[in-house]
């Protein structure tokens, strides 16, 4: 059976639309909420919100497109974070 290269082409645009896209402001929103949720001992909240950040947080290229200072280190700070409380909850 030959493959339709339109129809998948068509498919892979629609799913790549549903994706979340790269949102620096959300990646520091959630990175702060996971702050406030290690300080207050709820620790499983802060690596859900670390992870999120995470999700979110632009790669070096996406640099041009951002008014604010380098999203790479909003990249390694969700990072570092979620690496600190796995240690402190000792999963790690």
């Amino acid at each position: 059976m030959p493959v339709n290269f339109a129809a998948l082409e068509e498919f892979l645009v629609a799913a790549s639309e549903s994706f979340p896209r790269k949102n620096l402001e959300l990646s520091r929103r959630n990175r702060e909420d996971g702050n406030a949720a290690f300080c207050a001992g709820n620790h499983d909240l802060a690596l859900l919100l670390y992870s999120e950040a995470l999700r979110y947080a632009p790669a070096q290229e996406d640099h041009a497109d951002h008014a604010q200072a380098a999203p790479e280190n909003e990249f390694a700070a969700a990072a570092a974070n979620r690496s600190a409380t796995l240690y402190h909850v000792g999963t790690m």
